[in-house]
């Protein structure tokens, strides 16, 4: 159902097994992490809001399928941060850090599955070297042959979308963070998406920095229910 309800569910990626709190309406998960996590790891919270029209999280997707998971991914969210710092390139030292962050999803609405169906690489003329470019090839580099011997190159492909969703994202960070993820999304370098290009926010994503996680998490159901 993709109704909203009082009662969020909840995806922790955190340290720990798989477990559901008995009586509660949410179910945590967890990912593998380093033990070092919990001492690098503070009580403060960036609370983030992540609502719009389409939002897309892949996983494992390959060209022509590519599909979404049911929630924002951490590789998502860090994206996110790091255009509105105005980083490129390469980040390892950054990176290596925020994944021990600990990160908690929290979902207000579901939102229904959207499948796009759409071709690439039809219409461009092989004799043009710079559009040709733009013609998809085989991995010996040359044309696909379509129908009656002519040069093909037109390629489908399926992307899946969760159309009105809504998710407020935890993020528990050491301190020193804090106004940095601020100023990454109050005053952004890059522009920000909800996974894909074409996923535009519907409302204001950086809704304040928290200084406990339970705190960030009732903050989180007021505007996760009212969006």
């Amino acid at each position: 159902s993709s109704s909203r309800t009082s009662a969020a569910c909840s995806i922790s990626i955190t340290i720990g097994r798989f477990c559901s709190s008995s009586g509660a309406s949410w179910t945590r998960y967890s990912t593998k992490a380093c033990s070092r996590a919990v001492s690098l790891l503070t009580q403060n919270g960036s609370l983030l809001l992540l609502s719009g029209q389409m939002q897309s999280y892949g996983c494992e997707s390959h060209f022509s399928q590519r599909g979404t998971l049911a929630f924002p991914t951490k590789s998502a969210v860090y994206g996110m941060i790091l255009a509105g710092m105005g980083k490129t390139g390469k980040q390892d030292a950054l990176l290596s850090e925020m994944a021990l962050w600990n990160m908690t999803v929290r979902c207000y609405s579901e939102g229904q599955r959207l499948l796009d169906y759409c071709t690439v690489g039809c219409g461009y003329p092989h004799d043009d070297s710079w559009e040709s470019m733009f013609i998809p090839r085989k991995p010996d580099g040359s044309y696909p042959v379509a129908a009656g011997g002519m040069k093909g190159g037109q390629k489908i492909l399926e992307k899946e979308y969760l159309t009105g969703a809504v998710f407020a994202v935890i993020l528990s960070h050491p301190m020193k963070y804090g106004k940095r993820i601020s100023d990454a999304f109050e005053r952004p370098v890059f522009p920000q998406f909800l996974g894909r290009k074409c996923c535009i926010a519907s409302d204001y994503i950086y809704r304040g920095l928290y200084s406990t996680k339970k705190r960030a998490e009732s903050a989180a159901d007021k505007v996760g229910i009212s969006a």
